[in-house]
Formats: C-alpha cells, structure tokens, sequence
C-alpha cells in the first residue's frame, strides 16, 4: 500500500507544470519598463472622459472617476464594484494589426468598436517582472475608432498605454 501511495504522489508531482514551482521575482525597487514599453516612464496626465484620446506609443497616467458617474458605451463586460472607479477614453487605430493595452493596475479592460461591437482579446498578461506594468491585454484591431473602457479600479488613477506589435 504504501508503494502504491508513494507512486501516485509521484505522478501527481510530474503532472504539475514546471513554471508553477518557480518563484516569483524578488524585486528590491522597481524597474523602469524598457524595450517596447521605454514610453511608460514619460505618461502624459489625462482625465478619462469623451473627449480624452490617446494614441498609440504614448503613455497617459489616467485619471478616473467614481463607477457609478461613468456613462459607459457598453456596460463592462466585468461588472465592476461599486465603489470602484473607472472611464473611458477613445482610440484611434490607422494601421491593422495587433495592439497591446497595458495597464498599471488590475482594472477590467473592454474595447468597443463605433459600431458597439466588444472586441475579443487574443491573449493576457503581466508585464514585465518588478515593473509598474501590471496587466497586458492583446487585440487584433482593424482601422478604425475604438472606445477603451476601464472598470473596477481600486485607485481614483492609473497609467495606460498601448503599443502595436511588429
């Protein structure tokens, strides 16, 4: 009995993915994002709103407001907290491609076309180890207008930014 105990936690040990047994980063001070992501440390102030546009490769440290002020395109897909804040801003997309949302905290992030169509990400992340970027968010986006809706933000601030993959 005993071998066949040991002999299934061994195998219930192989089926646990590498990736899940290595530690998390010990980050002794933040790290300034680089590469594709050198325009984070230079976030311009904007407040979230219809009229607030940001474009790709640029930085806005955002400010939002109280969910329950914020006149949504589209309710989010993620129904926020109430005492969360959130808004939106509106985005410009001249060549097709893949584009990346990042985010400097764990807000919920919708995309809505002109047409009041949600866009479906393609893949989710993290950012870079020990860096201020906390989420990413890919989409294959066409030319176009898109309204970027962020809720469920703890912080009455965070910083966005979106950047087009090669």
């Amino acid at each position: 009995m005993t071998l066949l105990i040991r002999a299934l936690a061994l195998s219930l040990l192989a089926a646990i993915p590498a990736h899940a047994a290595e530690p998390a980063p010990v980050c002794r001070a933040p790290v300034v994002p680089g590469g594709e992501w050198v325009g984070w440390s230079a976030a311009q102030p904007l407040t979230a709103g219809a009229a607030a546009r940001i474009t790709p490769g640029q930085a806005v440290t955002l400010t939002l407001a109280p969910v329950g002020g914020v006149a949504w395109v589209a309710s989010p897909a993620k129904a926020p907290d109430p005492a969360s804040n959130g808004g939106m801003v509106t985005l410009a997309i001249a060549t097709p491609g893949t584009y990346r949302l990042a985010l400097g905290s764990a807000a919920w992030i919708d995309l809505i076309a002109t047409s009041g169509a949600s866009q479906r990400s393609i893949a989710h992340g993290h950012g870079p180890a020990c860096t201020p970027i906390h989420k990413i968010v890919d989409f294959t986006l066409d030319a176009g207008v898109y309204t970027v809706q962020i809720s469920g933000n703890a912080a009455p601030v965070t910083t966005l930014m979106v950047i087009r993959q090669p």
